[in-house]
């Protein structure tokens, strides 16, 4: 049912990772997904993408003035060794899982994320990539008229990155992350659900710029899958895969059962924020 519509839309989705190299020497990888939204480079994904990468940059910036704490101390010669001693010991030890160096990688090489914008409340995010040539995306999105057959029991699929684990390696000569050979290209991975519901977002704003609406969908959204979209048969995006919700069941069992949803912002909030930073995307006429 979905097999033209997830191949047409393998064209807008993109990889993005976040590699990081912890302070006992480990390194991590973080896997998440774009949509690419228009011939510009802009795209969307998920704002906690980005505040996953920001407190990642703040962990450098706390360690790197926890260090020259730590050094302005050890060469103050006015101090004594005792007093030298107990001034050190006071400071807090830098967590080992803390992040020493970060990498954001936007699915191609050369390639950078910029004019970032945000609507924390709707986890939703978009930026631009630069540089970008038009020709690297064969077919772009349409996204579905949400004031036209737009109801519950659609069929709905959901596209990114997830079950692909990537380790990979700091060069501390030139300072960057490398890839293994296998870690490229990564293998997309749809799954299908229906459009179960649309979630009202309750707000701290009085008058919120955009409508703050969730697409609820009945299968939940992968681990990898974040920003990814979420389309109908004929392709046209319905929303964007941001987080899983979880409901309790009720049964009588031993154990806690839970329905799995996925959810994630509506086209209609999509479409206002994009609007609103006049940013351009084709909508279907239905």
């Amino acid at each position: 049912m979905f097999q033209w519509a997830n191949g047409h839309a393998a064209n807008f989705t993109w990889p993005i990772t976040t590699c990081r190299r912890h302070f006992d020497d480990t390194c991590t990888c973080g896997m998440a997904t774009l949509t690419v939204v228009n011939n510009e480079g802009w795209f969307i994904t998920a704002a906690h993408v980005f505040d996953d990468f920001f407190a990642g940059v703040n962990q450098i910036k706390e360690a790197n003035e926890h260090q020259a704490k730590r050094l302005a101390i050890e060469s103050d010669t006015s101090l004594s060794r005792k007093e030298r001693q107990k001034r050190l010991f006071a400071l807090n030890k830098v967590n080992p899982k803390a992040t020493k160096n970060i990498s954001f990688w936007p699915g191609r090489d050369g390639v950078n994320a910029t004019n970032i914008g945000y609507v924390a409340e709707l986890d939703l995010a978009w930026g631009q990539l630069a540089p970008f040539d038009a020709a690297w995306v064969p077919e772009y999105p349409t996204f579905k008229n949400p004031d036209m057959n737009f109801g519950p029991g659609t069929s709905l699929c959901k596209l990114g990155f997830p079950f692909h684990e990537i380790t990979p390696i700091f060069d501390q000569a030139s300072g960057a992350f490398t890839m293994p050979p296998e870690a490229f290209p990564a293998p997309l991975f749809p799954i299908e659900g229906i459009f179960t519901r649309t979630i009202q977002l309750p707000s701290t704003i009085t008058s919120p710029t955009h409508p703050l609406l969730f697409l609820e969908t009945s299968s939940p959204g992968l681990r990898g899958q974040s920003g990814g979209p979420i389309f109908d048969t004929k392709g046209r995006i319905w929303g964007m895969q941001a987080r899983t919700l979880h409901y309790e069941l009720g049964f009588e069992t031993n154990v806690k059962q839970f329905l799995n949803a996925g959810a994630g912002p509506h086209v209609k909030s999509i479409l206002s924020a994009l609007s609103d930073a006049g940013i351009m995307v084709t909508v279907s006429q239905d």
